[in-house]
């Protein structure tokens, strides 16, 4: 077996290339948990499909998320995208490493100190943080926030999750900072309240019709998904259902 890991980069692009492969031999087995830039793709295929070595095993791709179609055809390869990452291990690392570098930069407990919280600040960063770590579909991200598209109240069961105070102030809060640094410039291209990720998600709200869910992980330079923000802009032009 030959296991690679080791940081990516300019310095370490393809060293596992075809020379390395044919030192590894037939009854050899690749597997990466560093980099995809780590390993010669071309040189990959041609080593699995040529049976120049047994088979392997990949934690990442070269290119991602754009995997070569040749490496998917292949029986005598394993692909786990990132699942090396996504251990409880790494996962439990993550979030203490989040709230280790959050606690330092609130080190004096600003927040805390002007009665902004209402929990300790190892809570308040430790739920935030696995909040953020929620996966969802577009659909779930839509029904989630369709309350704040109906005055506080689920369409649905009509059970009341806020006031409509509480409601239209959460509006104005997405409208006015949802978007990051952006705010002012998506309420004039989209003109709906709305709270962006920098996973690529985007939640916005038609008030008293709907809540919309888009996903695009390419993003601008202000943090927002590029293409849901241009299919948002596109939804209000032609449907005419921006606030304003």
């Amino acid at each position: 077996f030959m296991v690679v890991a080791t940081p990516g980069g300019a310095g370490t692009l393809h060293p596992v290339d075809a020379a390395v492969l044919d030192a590894l031999g037939p009854e050899g087995f690749l597997v990466n948990i560093a980099r995809g830039s780590v390993v010669d793709t071309a040189a990959l295929v041609d080593a699995l499909v040529q049976a120049k070595i047994a088979g392997a095993a990949l934690d990442v791709v070269e290119a991602e998320t754009d995997v070569p179609r040749d490496l998917m055809r292949l029986d005598n390869l394993v692909l786990t995208p990132h699942v090396a990452g996504r251990s409880p291990e790494a996962v439990a690392a993550t979030v203490q490493l989040v709230i280790d570098n959050l606690n330092a930069h609130f080190g004096a407990h600003l927040m805390k100190d002007f009665g902004n919280l209402h929990n300790s600040v190892e809570t308040v960063i430790d739920s935030y943080c696995r909040q953020c770590s929620i996966t969802m579909t577009c659909t779930e991200l839509a029904k989630a926030g369709s309350f704040l598209a109906n005055h506080g109240t689920i369409p649905w069961s009509e059970r009341q999750v806020l006031d409509a105070s509480s409601s239209k102030r959460l509006n104005a809060l997405m409208l006015t900072c949802g978007t990051y640094d952006a705010a002012g410039e998506f309420a004039y291209r989209v003109g709906l309240p709305a709270k962006s990720g920098v996973g690529g998600g985007i939640l916005a709200l038609v008030p008293g019709e709907m809540a919309i869910a888009v996903w695009s992980p390419g993003l601008d330079e202000t943090g927002n998904s590029l293409a849901g923000t241009y299919a948002l802009e596109r939804f209000t032009s032609l449907t005419v259902r921006s606030i304003f």
